[in-house]
């Protein structure tokens, strides 16, 4: 049996994902805690009381002897590496939703971790469905030329679903790391130009109207689809199998950092203005992130 424990109850994710793991007789959601970023004193009590978990923990380290695995679904990204360190360092895996983190230095950390062991998954469920993994089976053993993803709402909290789209369809197989960014324009969205190693190109449309969809140029044909299928129901069966030793996760670490550093690039290609690429390596550790301080007063507000 895998016993999971959910760290902050933020968003709408807690409340979907809990009944389809219960669905599983070899998963229980075990415990819940929340730090009270965004929801009033109470709602966790609230909350297992509605999903039938059976406790609610006053403190996050106390989930650690509850559990096997850890989900932390805090909407401030900024404090994901805090919330991660306890579960690490007890030796427990770590689930992190979406985005993995804000800044390049939380992401040398979550890697730092994983190189010494730290089991550490996340990111967006969208990798997982349906769609994308049928279009990178239909390209397998093919060269890769070319990768148009869109998808709606912010640039950052749902623009990492569109570049995850894109990793997804290249997959864990491909050795293919991005090099550069380059910000193209606007005109009802944004678009990014992705650069590869290997001359792989990626147009990201961010910010578009509505809906998520892939297209892929191959060397052997031509692919897309758009998003219908059950994506979070396909995202949970993947951390399952990847914490029960089934199946890998289909990201590593250094892939799930990459898609946040995508978009650093992006933003400061965007600042610099229209055709000016940036190259991933001359991000500075120390250089300004997304903010998820002020992210989460938004949605805060947004909820309340």
């Amino acid at each position: 049996m895998l016993k999971i424990g959910i760290a902050d109850l933020d968003t709408s994710h807690p409340g979907r994902w809990v009944p389809i793991l219960q669905e599983w007789d070899n998963v229980a959601v075990v415990a819940c805690w929340d730090g009270g970023s965004v929801r009033p004193s109470g709602y966790a009590e609230q909350f297992a009381a509605e999903h039938n978990i059976p406790e609610v923990v006053p403190a996050l380290a106390d989930l650690i002897p509850l559990v096997d695995v850890v989900f932390v679904q805090s909407c401030n990204w900024d404090l994901h590496a805090e919330r991660v360190r306890p579960f690490v360092e007890a030796g427990k895996g770590v689930y992190i939703d979406k985005p993995l983190a804000g800044n390049a230095a939380d992401l040398l950390q979550l890697k730092a971790w994983a190189a010494q062991g730290a089991d550490i998954i996340g990111g967006s469920s969208l990798r997982c469905c349906e769609e994308v993994k049928r279009i990178h089976g239909q390209t397998q053993g093919s060269d890769l030329y070319t990768i148009f993803a869109s998808g709606p709402n912010d640039f950052f909290n749902y623009g990492i679903h569109v570049i995850e789209m894109v990793q997804g369809a290249i997959g864990l197989t491909r050795s293919t790391p991005a090099v550069a960014v380059t910000y193209l324009g606007s005109r009802d969205s944004v678009r990014l130009l992705v650069d590869y190693q290997d001359g792989l190109q990626a147009v990201l449309e961010l910010q578009a109207a509505a809906g998520f969809s892939l297209a892929v140029s191959a060397a052997n044909g031509h692919w897309s689809a758009t998003v219908q299928s059950d994506f979070y129901r396909a995202l949970l069966q993947n951390v399952v199998a990847h914490f029960r030793g089934e199946s890998p996760f289909p990201a590593g670490i250094d892939m799930l950092c990459e898609a946040v550093m995508v978009l650093l690039a992006g933003r400061e290609s965007m600042r610099r203005g229209r055709l000016a690429p940036v190259r991933i390596d001359e991000l500075a550790a120390d250089a300004p992130g997304f903010d998820g301080h002020s992210f989460t007063a938004d949605y805060r507000a947004s909820v309340g």
